[in-house]
């Protein structure tokens, strides 16, 4: 039986990201979801537009030990806000402790339907000077 709790889906989800399953993860989204990121991520868009497009976008983020620590978690109805703190995966990979994350989410019938993560532009900054450095 799918979770009908907007907030149970994300901390499921978040619970999935941080154990490397990304079956886990995508079991949360809907077929024609839609994620955006603001900034985009260097070389990456940011908008992805159904579930094959955000697995693309989750390979890349989870892999290599990501993990993410939820600060604080806000529902109204079935819109859910949290501010996390994300580390290892890309991040690690470019050489960066930890991120500063924003996201918001509609979830729906206990599936997300559109999902915005703000990173911090500092973040953003940081992950592209590493990414320069590395190349």
């Amino acid at each position: 039986m799918r979770m009908q709790d907007p907030a149970a889906v994300i901390e499921a989800i978040i619970r999935a990201a941080n154990s490397g399953d990304l079956a886990g993860m995508m079991a949360g989204f809907a077929e024609n979801a839609v994620l955006a990121l603001s900034p985009a991520l260097p070389g990456m868009p940011n908008l992805f537009q159904d579930r094959e497009a955000i697995r693309g976008y989750l390979q890349q983020i989870v892999s290599n030990g990501f993990r993410v620590e939820p600060i604080e978690v806000e529902r109204s109805g079935d819109e859910v806000r949290w501010r996390s703190v994300a580390s290892g995966g890309l991040f690690g990979h470019a050489g960066l402790g930890r991120a500063e994350v924003s996201s918001r989410a509609i979830v729906h019938g206990g599936l997300i339907r559109t999902i915005d993560i703000q990173y911090a532009a500092a973040t953003v900054r940081q992950l592209e000077a590493a990414l320069v450095a590395q190349a």
